[in-house]
């Protein structure tokens, strides 16, 4: 009687091959993997004090505001969108370094320029009118200033807009005041009259003080609506309400450099050397057999 093979025997003894193949490898390969992720590593980590460090700095700014009517809420000097889509933008970008005095050219910008136009990132924050303002240099007192540029340059740009607004809400004011003042004339005229004038005739009297009271009362009320309506303009002009663009606190900068981050290159080097090490074993195993 003819004994048969079992079926899938063949893939089982190749199994089986490259399985003691492999523990092979590994016994003979182990110490030059370990060597090579370690040199790997140690390369990586000494790559960072090759590369000039580069400090983030970071500005939350507050969009400005005039302050609305009673019962309503106050007009942004620019939406947060537009506002953002304005601080990306080139134009404003090119503004804020030559503000800063940093070297630029748009044909060949200098290198800190070059930081400064890639790295600078503007984001409205999640839920709120605030944007955070984030840009790099190759120092921290740099990166403040830059931070810092941002904010001067919104600030000057809102603060224009800014401008005709609360000119017309100040002249407003003065106009009431002035108002007030001739409505005190007034009534202190009236006041005169009485104390000077009305003697004698009774029946004159009556009539004329009758006429005076109409005039007073009309007065009382010009007066109670010039200074409700000056209430609500004191109201919309308090700082609370009317404001303009502002930095929520300084300029905050990284503690410590944003780029080359170590544990991210021993960590790329450590990879590399063990792929660079796995290559050169495998082909000495190779060759060996």
């Amino acid at each position: 009687m003819s004994s048969t093979r079992p079926i899938g025997s063949t893939d089982d003894e190749l199994d089986a091959a490259l399985g003691r193949m492999t523990l092979e490898f590994l016994k003979r390969a182990k110490w030059w993997l370990l060597v090579g992720a370690l040199l790997g590593a140690v390369a990586g980590f000494g790559v960072t004090y090759l590369v000039k460090p580069q400090w983030q700095g970071t500005v939350l700014l507050q969009i400005g505001q005039i302050g609305g009517e009673e019962g309503t809420n106050g007009a942004a000097l620019e939406p947060p969108g537009r506002a953002v889509d304005r601080m990306r933008s080139r134009p404003f970008l090119e503004t804020v370094v030559q503000r800063l005095g940093i070297p630029y050219s748009a044909s060949q910008p200098s290198v800190d320029a070059d930081l400064f136009l890639k790295s600078a990132t503007v984001n409205q924050m999640r839920n709120s009118d605030l944007l955070e303002v984030s840009v790099r240099a190759y120092s921290k007192e740099q990166a403040a200033k830059y931070a810092k540029g941002f904010e001067d340059e919104l600030t000057q740009v809102h603060a224009a807009l800014a401008k005709p607004s609360i000119a017309r809400l100040k002249s407003e004011l003065g106009q009431i005041d002035a108002s007030l003042t001739a409505e005190a004339a007034r009534r202190a005229e009236f006041q005169k009259i009485v104390q000077d004038q009305f003697r004698g005739d009774v029946s004159k009297q009556f009539s004329e003080r009758l006429l005076l009271s109409q005039l007073l009362t009309q007065s009382e009320a010009t007066v109670q609506a010039l200074e409700r309506r000056k209430r609500a303009l004191v109201e919309r002009l308090d700082p609370a309400r009317t404001f303009e663009t502002r930095a929520l606190g300084a300029p905050d900068v990284s503690r410590f450099p944003v780029f080359p981050r170590k544990s991210a290159f021993a960590a790329v080097g450590l990879l590399l050397g063990l792929v660079a090490a796995l290559v050169l074993s495998l082909v000495w195993f190779f060759k060996k057999r």
